[in-house]
């Protein structure tokens, strides 16, 4: 056989072919878009939620509607608090029933006593349904009793909730944490521990600061945003060379081991807001989310974030 003739061959090969490939194309892309219909949720039908992990904890939403996001833990005097906050993503208010429905074990299968919190509210048996505003994140707490003090792995924190979804009336809904690490619970956090009060200083490279807490009583001298001397719940002094910040905290709220602060800077007269977070292992005091409040487009405050200080 000659070249041409092979030549010809093949062509009439890839003629042939041709249609094949074509019709092959054409029912694949139709399948596509056939399943793409078939999944899209429709009134009736809305999503089955969401799993997602954040560090070696992993959230599992079978809330649909509704995003769920893991903030940490903290020991508090009477219990240990595992902190998420729950946002309805829809466009109207929704009620979510029974978020006192709980369970908790341990990664050696111990069960353990829980309550909730959403927002302020305690949950108890026959009050645990909650309305969510569209957009607005609702902090809950899932609060654990008589844990062990040297910590432990969760290995399930489930919040079994219903909703009411038309012609399907109420459905069982649930948001679950998995693998939750418990900190050891230290000293700070104990019955009538006060964290914020004390004293904490810095140094280093022409730089000094100190911060002289109470958060617990307005005992300590300060100046209010018109210089006037008052009594304030601590003071938060800045210093490179002769140029200082002294800043007294006028309102706060301690919750744990953290607490947020109001306070005002003496270099700007300006009122400011930011986070304290105590670590009692390392005697730490730590500011985050320093933020200048009302018109004031421009601050010139020394605090800023990720200053850290040390007890004395």
């Amino acid at each position: 056989m000659n070249r041409m003739s092979i030549a010809a061959m093949t062509m009439l090969a890839v003629f042939a072919l041709a249609p094949i490939k074509a019709e092959a194309q054409f029912f694949k892309k139709l399948g596509k878009a056939v399943n793409k219909v078939l999944d899209t949720p429709s009134s009736s039908k809305k999503s089955s939620g969401q799993t997602k992990t954040v560090g070696n904890v992993k959230i599992v939403n079978k809330l649909p509607g509704f995003e769920v996001d893991y903030k940490g833990v903290t020991w508090q005097k009477d219990f240990c608090g595992v902190e998420i906050t729950v946002t309805n993503t829809g466009d109207e208010t929704v009620r979510v029933y029974d978020f006192n429905k709980m369970k908790t074990f341990d990664s050696d299968g111990n069960e353990y006593a829980s309550r909730s919190f959403v927002g302020k509210n305690l949950t108890t048996v026959g009050n645990g349904d909650f309305d969510f505003e569209p957009g607005v994140p609702v902090k809950c707490i899932y609060a654990l009793f008589d844990l062990p003090e040297n910590g432990t792995t969760m290995s399930l924190l489930q919040l079994r909730t219903r909703t009411h979804e038309g012609a399907n009336g109420y459905v069982d809904r649930y948001i679950e944490l998995r693998n939750v690490p418990i900190p050891a619970r230290q000293q700070a956090a104990t019955a009538g521990a006060k964290p914020f009060k004390g004293v904490w200083t810095a140094t280093g490279n022409g730089f000094e600061a100190k911060a002289e807490l109470d958060l617990y009583g307005m005992t300590i001298n300060g100046t209010d945003a018109d210089y006037n001397d008052i009594k304030c719940y601590g003071m938060i002094h800045v210093g490179f060379g002769d140029r200082v910040d002294d800043c007294s905290i006028t309102a706060c709220k301690p919750n744990g081991n953290k607490a947020g602060i109001t306070f005002v800077s003496s270099r700007d007269g300006h009122i400011y807001t930011a986070m304290l977070t105590v670590d009692p292992a390392k005697n730490t005091l730590t500011v985050s989310d320093v933020t200048l409040t009302g018109d004031e487009e421009f601050g010139d405050c020394y605090v800023n974030d990720g200053l850290v200080l040390k007890k004395k």
